[in-house]
């Protein structure tokens, strides 16, 4: 069998294969959706997830000038469909984030399709399992901003281009050309993919298809021709050295450990998985597909590139990006799994499911710290202390981005009047806080900060209010509430911490 027989032969079914291997993955996108959908109307925006909303606009055309052309370093794809979808719903949590969360799940589908195809059950149903449950892509699965549509647009090409490949049919070719544009308008490391995508096809699409091939690519290019000026625009400020390191040698290995979801049990499944497919693709090197060459390609280039880039001129590789060409990465590794009987896949991936979801929530601590804000834990601790001691007896300090702050109380329609604030980032200087900390004698202080606040303040605060009254600890923030005399419990404190350091490895989705 050659390999477009090969791919050919899961027919051209919605789901394809066996009736085992399709209940097993409808179980796992169950799962994968009870994970990404989990409290989904108390699940906070992160940073970036406000910073694209308050660049949306009243006007299309202003959206793209000021919030993708001066102040973005994405393409203008996600920004224009948030731009159309605050609209017609609202900008709350749960309207924004829904339908990212669904193109998470539609990838999890074409990957399915994708690896069914080239590969076999075992791989199959092993990347899914993964992409299901991990927390690198339950994470991003969540995030209202380009990754989840990164993976949804890629995985729509590479599912698109393999039934085109199997069977020729125009309307094949048709969604590989839509798809290689959305992931181009979506982001660049997407775009960097579906180039790879698209090359690769040239090179495997039969020769008397290749003249449709070629009008497909240049009605693409054609489309994507006014997002050029965009693009090099971009391109020319280089990277995000204002807040991003390089990455060194170490950075492969942390990586590999996030994927893991830092659990030991895990890592040494996935790496016995991979040890197991590496015998079983040499004992049985005949009846392997000759053409998966490519998916090392696609997972392997866009990371040296990135690496490369980041070393090179300016940093620009973090996790977020190269997880549009992980899922290839784990396919070339898992493609001798193929010969694994059904039973050993079963088990196998139900091991690896229950470690992996066991991982996410008791070691990661997905749910109990990626559903905190510290913007709104600040801004709430603000609302309790005013509603409790008065606007007279309280005096609150935020050290974080002013239009953060003001995003919320006009998404929870509060006036600045109800919670009066001072913004000390980059107003304040330590005499003249310590001079409001004087004149404020006798108040309730509550102090909210991020990262980037000086950690002097914390220090003038408790000089002058020594009494700790309550504490939170959490992602790149931390909320206290402070008095100038004990409190009233006997002198004691609570203090509410959420084991922020076990949580490594979230700033790289920045």
């Amino acid at each position: 069998m050659d390999w477009r027989a090969h791919i050919a032969r899961v027919g051209t079914a919605r789901i394809p294969g066996e009736p085992w291997i399709r209940w097993s993955f409808l179980a796992l996108l169950v799962l994968a959706a009870v994970l990404r959908f989990w409290d989904l109307p108390n699940l906070p925006y992160t940073h970036d997830e406000i910073s694209a909303l308050i660049r949306i606009y009243p006007t299309l055309g202003e959206t793209i000038q000021k919030g993708v052309i001066e102040l973005d370093t994405h393409p203008p794809g996600v920004q224009v469909f948030e731009w159309l979808w605050t609209r017609v719903f609202s900008m709350e949590e749960a309207d924004v984030k829904l339908p990212f969360i669904l193109m998470d799940l539609l990838a999890l589908f074409l990957l399915y399709r994708f690896a069914l195809a080239w590969t076999g059950n075992g791989p199959a149903l092993l990347l899914t399992t993964m992409m299901a449950t991990l927390q690198y892509s339950v994470l991003y699965g969540q995030i209202a901003r380009p990754y989840a549509a990164g993976l949804f647009t890629t995985a729509l090409l590479a599912d698109q281009l393999t039934r085109y490949l199997a069977f020729g049919q125009r309307r094949m070719l048709i969604g590989a050309g839509i798809a290689a544009l959305l992931s181009a308008y979506t982001h660049h490391f997407a775009l960097m993919l579906a180039a790879l995508m698209v090359g690769t096809g040239l090179l495997l699409v039969p020769r008397q298809k290749l003249r449709s091939y070629i009008i497909m690519c240049g009605v693409v290019l054609l489309l994507y021709l006014p997002n050029v000026p965009i693009f090099f625009n971009q391109f020319g400020q280089g990277g995000l050295t204002e807040w991003l390191q390089a990455p060194d040698a170490s950075w492969f290995g942390e990586y590999a450990w996030f994927v893991a979801n830092t659990s030991g049990l895990l890592a040494g499944l996935l790496v016995a998985c991979c040890m197991a497919s590496l015998v079983l693709f040499v004992k049985n090197r005949g009846t392997c597909v000759p053409a998966l060459w490519f998916p090392l390609l696609w997972g392997a280039l866009p990371l040296a590139i990135g690496y490369a880039y980041s070393v090179l001129r300016a940093p620009v590789l973090q996790y977020s990006v190269v997880l549009f060409s992980f899922p290839y990465l784990v396919l070339f590794l898992a493609q001798g799994l193929a010969h694994v009987p059904r039973k050993i896949v079963l088990v196998g991936c139900g091991v690896i499911a229950v470690a992996s979801v066991h991982s996410l929530v008791n070691k990661r601590l997905h749910y109990e710290l990626f559903y905190r804000s510290k913007y709104e834990a600040m801004l709430r601790e603000g609302i309790d202390a005013v509603k409790e001691h008065g606007k007279e007896r309280t005096l609150l300090l935020f050290d974080a981005p002013d239009n953060v702050l003001h995003f919320y109380l006009d998404l929870w329609k509060i006036p600045f009047d109800d919670i009066p604030y001072v913004q000390l980032r980059d107003r304040f200087g330590q005499g003249q806080l310590d001079s409001l900390l004087v004149l404020n004698k006798g108040r309730m202080v509550v102090f909210g900060q991020s990262n980037g606040s000086e950690p002097e303040e914390l220090a003038l605060i408790q000089q002058r209010f020594p009494y700790l009254v309550d504490r939170q600890d959490l992602v790149d923030g931390q909320v206290f509430r402070f008095s100038d005399a004990p409190p009233p419990c006997n002198g004691s404190t609570a203090i509410r911490s959420q084991a922020l350091a076990r949580w490594v490895g979230v700033a790289h989705g920045k």
